[in-house]
């Protein structure tokens, strides 16, 4: 049992880690590992308090479940050293975390993809800004063997115009302008802010670039200029969900994937706040079966048992497209007290 071998988490982030070793076949040193790395705590006899934006409950960690029609991952996101109040000192720590898990999950190659996205897309001083003393960016790596890492970066800090800037200058640096691209960020600013920035891949050959959004307001989607977003799986799932509901804007996050070797835009995806989605779903299990049917998407027993493990809540449902057609579902669980 995870409460056997570790005592440096507190009850919720340990209660997660539980359901991770219940739902999958790896060890529970594997999963304390990963988490540890994530988190960047460094001495396991520490229990800590954490102030994290990551699930916005305060809690630091994600248990993520992937499936798709190549089958299903398994990763684990964090949100490192939350549990520091001073802004610099957090960040300063949250680096040495990001720098620990390259050297575990990451190719050398991907060194510049960090650097660059680090010095563009952040500020020298990390103090001046209040939306930064929420944390300055979140990791996530696969519970397993395999190579590749995730790393976001906290995009809310200075002003809309100045943030869509910081996008595009970080992008220019880092992958060609493909045409799909430019398009797209020309029209987005108009109505949306960034959330967060960043990458997902194990090496420069294989790295997608993520651009994390929120709508200032109701909006045609068609408007977004993203062919996605306006495809069948994406209607089946905002219909099967949200139907005719409203929620948040807060609770509604938008993600549009590039190309690190084109630049050209190759999947999107939209993440919806579990917490938004409660008073919404009758049954869980009931809306995984006819999303299952309805996107043509098989979903193992294990995403099926996902939802109601006794210690962990939904943070997120979210359903992400490729533009060669996959659709993929995001089940993104969180510990309960």
């Amino acid at each position: 049992m995870i409460s056997e071998v570790d005592g440096s988490f507190p009850n919720r982030e340990k209660n997660l880690l539980r359901v991770a070793y219940q739902l999958t076949n790896h060890s529970h040193r594997d999963i304390i590992s990963t988490a540890r790395l994530l988190l960047g705590k460094a001495d396991p006899k520490i229990q800590s308090i954490y102030n994290s934006r990551l699930n916005n409950d305060g809690s630091p960690l994600q248990f993520c479940i992937s499936a798709s029609q190549h089958g299903q991952s398994l990763r684990i996101l964090g949100d490192p050293r939350s549990d520091i109040t001073n802004t610099k000192i957090r960040h300063r720590y949250a680096l040495l975390a990001l720098y620990n898990l390259m050297k575990a999950s990451a190719d050398a190659s991907l060194r510049r993809a960090v650097e660059t996205t680090l010095e563009c897309n952040l500020p020298d001083d990390t103090n001046g800004y209040p939306a930064l003393k929420a944390g300055t960016l979140w990791l996530g790596a696969p519970i397993s063997d395999a190579k590749g890492i995730a790393v976001y970066l906290n995009g809310r800090w200075g002003t809309p115009c100045q943030q869509w800037e910081r996008v595009n200058h970080w992008l220019d640096k880092l992958i060609p302008a493909h045409e799909s691209r430019v398009e797209v960020l020309t029209k987005l600013p108009k109505y949306a802010v960034i959330a967060s920035v960043g990458f997902e891949g194990a090496d420069d050959k294989h790295l997608r670039y993520k651009i994390y959004f929120r709508l200032t307001g109701a909006v045609d989607l068609r408007k977004l200029g993203v062919d996605l977003f306006r495809s069948e799986p994406f209607l089946k799932f905002l219909e099967l969900t949200i139907a005719d509901h409203e929620i948040s804007s807060t609770g509604v996050v938008f993600c549009i994937g590039l190309s690190a070797a084109t630049g050209e835009i190759i999947d999107a995806k939209i993440d919806l706040c579990g917490h938004c989605l409660a008073p919404i779903i009758d049954n869980w299990t009931t809306l995984l079966e006819t999303l299952s049917y309805q996107i043509k998407l098989p979903l193992s027993e294990t995403f099926m048992l996902a939802v109601h493990q006794q210690h962990s809540d939904i943070a997120f449902l979210g359903c992400g497209v490729k533009n060669d057609g996959s659709v993929r579902l995001n089940l993104y669980l969180k510990g309960r007290e």
